[in-house]
């Protein structure tokens, strides 16, 4: 049910609805309600029913994808915009593997390049070339749950540090 498809919370949403409104219209039958008092309990069906899309079922499915970020295929290399790399991989402080390339530096000095959320070390190639002509190394890596690196979930702030932590121990070492 949860998934990166927003059909499926769509058609929930239209069937809780749909439930709720057939129950609502029983009960009203039942007792022969006046029809404005059917009237008067089909538009709070309504609103409740907003209210639950507004409120739980669309902040839901954002937080679910915030979460489980959509995973985009690597698009290119840095051979692709002339410079020469190697493929590395990278070990969190929590076991997992991350893939990244590294651009050798001409300066002595390196960047780690950082990509979005929902994004992979791919997108990162223009800056990546700018800084290379600069002379610097670059490190550019997928984050945890991103790209062709290991992970199911994201959550930001809470585990990041440990992803560029392995980039700067890479780079240290």
């Amino acid at each position: 049910f949860l998934s990166r498809n927003p059909l499926p919370w769509l058609l929930a949403g239209v069937l809780v609805g749909a439930a709720i409104g057939l129950v609502t219209e029983v009960l009203f039958k039942a007792v022969h309600l006046p029809v404005q008092r059917l009237v008067r309990g089909l538009l709070a069906v309504l609103i409740v029913e907003s209210l639950a899309v507004l409120y739980v079922l669309i902040p839901g499915y954002s937080a679910y994808l915030t979460v489980h970020p959509v995973r985009t295929p690597i698009a290119g290399t840095p051979a692709d915009v002339g410079l020469a790399y190697e493929d590395v991989t990278l070990t969190t402080g929590d076991g997992l593997r991350l893939a990244g390339w590294y651009i050798p530096s001409e300066n002595g000095a390196a960047v780690i390049a950082v990509h979005g959320h929902a994004g992979n070390r791919s997108h990162t190639l223009t800056h990546a070339a700018a800084l290379a002509d600069a002379g610097y190394g670059v490190l550019a890596f997928d984050q945890r749950a991103h790209g062709e690196s290991e992970g199911d979930t994201f959550a930001s702030g809470w585990e990041s540090d440990l992803d560029v932590l392995a980039a700067v121990d890479y780079l240290q070492a």
